[in-house]
Parts: C-alpha cells; sequence; structure tokens
C-alpha cells in the first residue's frame, strides 16, 4: 500500500496548481460582485444561482478528462503496475474531492457574506443543510463528476477511431430513442424515469434527505470504477 501512496501524493501535486487557479479565479469573482453590490443603490446584485458549486463540478469533470493518458504512460514506464495506478488514481481523486468538498462549504459562507443573497446548489435543492450534510453531499457529487470524466477518457483512450464515432454519437442517439419510446407511452418512461430520480435523491418526501442523494452519487461512481477497471486492466501503453 506504500506504493499507492507514493503514486497518489505524485498524482496529487499535479492537481495544485490547476486547483489554486481555480478558486483564485472564483474568489476573485467573489469579491468583484461584492464591490459591484456596494455600488449600487440597493447594496446587492441577484446573484442566488449556486455558480460555485456548478463550477467545481465542470473543472472537476474536464480534470477526469486529463487524469489518465499522461500520467498512466509516465508511471506504467516507471514499473508502476495497473492495479497500483488503479487504485492510486482512486486515492487521489477522493482526496481532490473531498479537499474541494470542504473549501467549497467554507467558501460558501464566505460569498453569503460579500454577495449577501448567495444560496449554494445544496441548500436550494434541500433546505439548509449542516456542515456536515453539505460536505458528504459534495463530496459524493464531486467524486462522480470526476470519475465521469476519467471513465470517458478510458473509453476514447481503448477506442479506435470507428469506436470513438459510435461512442461520441449513441448518448445523443440514445437521447433521441428515449424520448421516442416516451412519446409512445404517453410520457410513462418519462414519468418513470422522474420518479426514480425524485426518490434517487431523497427528494420523495416532505423533507428533503440529503443522504439518499450521497448513497445515490457514491453507489453511481463505484459503479463506473469497476467499468474503469474492466476497461483498464488491459489498456496498452500508446504514443
Amino acid at each position: 500500500m506504500k506504493k499507492e501512496i507514493k503514486t497518489s501524493l505524485y498524482l496529487l501535486s499535479g492537481y495544485r496548481n490547476p486547483i489554486l487557479i481555480f478558486y483564485m479565479i472564483m474568489i476573485s469573482i467573489a469579491l468583484l460582485i461584492g464591490i459591484t453590490s456596494s455600488a449600487t443603490a440597493t447594496g446587492q446584485v441577484n446573484t442566488t444561482a449556486s455558480g460555485l458549486e456548478i463550477s467545481t463540478i465542470i473543472f472537476l469533470f474536464v480534470v477526469g478528462l486529463n487524469a489518465f493518458k499522461e500520467d498512466f504512460k509516465f508511471l506504467m514506464a516507471n514499473n508502476v503496475t495497473r492495479k497500483k495506478f488503479y487504485i492510486s488514481n482512486i486515492l487521489t481523486m477522493l482526496s481532490v474531492t473531498f479537499i474541494m468538498s470542504i473549501i467549497d462549504v467554507t467558501l460558501s459562507y464566505f460569498y453569503q457574506a460579500i454577495v449577501g443573497n448567495y444560496e449554494s446548489l445544496g441548500n436550494q435543492i434541500y433546505g439548509n443543510m449542516s456542515v456536515i450534510a453539505s460536505i458528504l453531499y459534495y463530496f459524493s457529487l464531486y467524486t462522480l463528476a470526476i470519475v465521469i470524466g476519467l471513465v470517458i477518457t478510458i473509453i476514447y483512450y481503448r477506442s479506435n477511431q470507428i469506436m470513438k464515432i459510435i461512442v461520441s454519437i449513441t448518448p445523443i442517439a440514445l437521447f433521441y430513442l428515449m424520448l421516442y419510446l416516451n412519446s409512445q407511452s404517453n410520457n410513462a418512461i418519462g414519468e418513470a424515469v422522474g420518479r426514480f430520480f425524485v426518490f434517487a435523491l431523497g427528494l420523495s418526501r416532505s423533507t428533503p434527505n440529503p443522504y439518499m442523494g450521497v448513497i445515490t452519487f457514491f453507489l453511481a461512481s463505484i459503479g463506473l470504477l469497476l467499468i474503469n477497471k474492466i476497461i483498464m486492466i488491459k489498456a496498452p501503453i500508446k504514443n
């Protein structure tokens, strides 16, 4: 396990600068909004959208898209096995998403102080969440975002040109197929999918339960990581 931890620390070093730049930008935006707000007649700017968390989700998805090829080639050349790389990558991603969830919860209070009417993504969906619930919720959501990006990039890495085209058009084809099937079923499929997501995210009761969302996001991440392992375990080293 020592080698996995050592490899994970190496991988973490590559995340440091992008994360620092990301949060410098987000804090600068908050300060700019705060200055703009104080300069208006009302003293407030209408910024209730949860820009911080959504920006983090997009950022981590992009990070996931770039979290495989170069590191994989370098570590394979340095006698790190695929299994150890797989474990190290998971440790790295969990460390990054956990740290960023704590930072975002902390920054949400900073945003509230600067902007005034800022409301986080979790609070918009579930109402006022506790600090622990917020951290766990964002931790699970951010983990899913980075894992989705990772799985996509590994699928493309293993695919030839024809398969890349098929992989690219499959989501679009499935989307239109679902629309067609839904119209043929008088919206029964859409309603069933909607009920599933409402239940899976803990929104089916009068008092929303964020921990249901946490469980759902982590289960989805585990499922995708298993797919990732199957695809990656025999991945060739490409130039």
